[in-house]
Formats: structure tokens, sequence, C-alpha cells
């Protein structure tokens, strides 16, 4: 059985874990909300302030020009629209 004391700082350092991950979410939504807005204009490099976050982040984001072939290989090839997946299951 854990103490009052325990509990209690138990709590503060998952309030804190929150807060963080609540701030971090921000930063990452801020950046891709950013990215569509330099997207919708027409900027030269619209990925720039998600790239800029993103290398912040406690995670490594692929080599450049990876991404597909990382995604094809952990999650398939993306389904083509029209081609007998309507996203309903058999009855």
């Amino acid at each position: 059985m854990t103490s009052p004391a325990e509990t209690g700082r138990e709590l503060q350092r998952l309030r804190l874990l929150h807060a963080l991950t609540c701030q971090k979410y921000g930063d990452l939504l801020a950046a891709a909300r950013a990215s569509v807005t330099a997207a919708e204009t027409g900027a030269p490099d619209p990925l720039l302030p998600l790239r800029d976050e993103l290398s912040v982040q406690p995670f490594t984001l692929p080599p450049s020009g990876t991404a597909r072939q990382t995604v094809a290989r952990e999650f398939g090839p993306a389904p083509v629209p029209g081609h007998g997946q309507t996203g309903r299951s058999a009855a």
C-alpha cells in the first residue's frame, strides 16, 4: 500500500507529464496549421514550420526522401479508391 505522500508525488509527476504532452501537441498542431497555410498561399517550402517543430521533438525523422518507402514498409501499400475496397465488411 502506498502512502498519501507517495500518491501525491505520483499525482504531481503525472500532472507535469500531462502538461508537457499538451504543450508538445499544441506546438505540433500550430506547426501543422502553419504548414497548411503556407501551402495554400504558395510558399516555396510549406513544410518548413512542421519540419522545424519536428526537429526539436524527442523522436527522429527519417532521412529525406525515404518517407514513402518507410510508410509502405510499415503499413503496406495505400489503398486505391474504386478498386474493390468499399470500407464495408462482407456480411
